[in-house]
Parts: structure tokens; C-alpha cells; sequence
């Protein structure tokens, strides 16, 4: 499985989003590693973007063997099999369920 991290800056009504980076993910722990630092390493730019009025978020994605981003539906199927994913997020797969089906109502 593949993950990867999309930056995304809005301004006034207008989304822009840059995907900054694609990992093969072997182990969670390297996920939270190189989060850790990216977040670290650029704490100065988001303040300042941030000051001049620029929302930042950023997602983490997760992509198929075809590069496609994996559905909702799939990604529940996805975090029952994978049990280091949902330690990650630190939630059961039955309240990532539950957040998952309220999104889709």
C-alpha cells in the first residue's frame, strides 16, 4: 500500500492543493516519523502563512496498487485488516465506522 501527503492552502474561496510527497508505507512508525519532522521543519512558514490570512490543512491519503486514492468504503475495509493504521489514528475500526457513515448521511 501507498500513502501519500496532500498540503493544502485556501485562500479567500479558493482551494489549492499540492501533493508533496508518496511513500510506500512498510511501517506506520515512518508515517509518524516523517510527519514529525515535516511539521517541525516548517512551523515557521505555516505561522506566517497563517498571519497573512491563509488557512493551511494538510491530508494523508491512501492509494491503491494503481495509484487511484482509495474510497471511503474501501478505507474502512482497509483499517479492519490493518490494525497498525488504526493505533495511528487512535480509533476503533467501530468508531471510524460510525465517523464514516455520519460523513456519508
Amino acid at each position: 500500500m501507498t500513502w501519500k501527503l496532500v498540503f493544502k492552502i485556501y485562500a479567500a474561496e479558493t482551494e489549492k492543493k499540492l501533493e508533496l510527497t508518496r511513500y510506500k508505507l512498510n511501517n506506520i512508525s515512518n508515517v509518524k516519523t516523517f510527519l514529525t519532522q515535516f511539521f517541525e521543519d516548517q512551523r515557521e512558514w505555516i505561522h506566517q502563512e497563517k498571519q497573512r490570512g491563509k488557512g493551511i490543512g494538510y491530508e494523508i491519503v491512501l492509494v491503491d496498487e494503481k495509484g487511484e486514492d482509495l474510497s471511503v468504503k474501501n478505507l474502512y475495509e482497509l483499517l479492519h485488516a490493518q490494525e497498525d493504521l488504526v493505533s495511528f489514528f487512535s480509533l476503533t475500526t467501530d468508531a471510524i465506522g460510525e465517523l464514516l457513515a455520519e460523513g456519508i448521511s
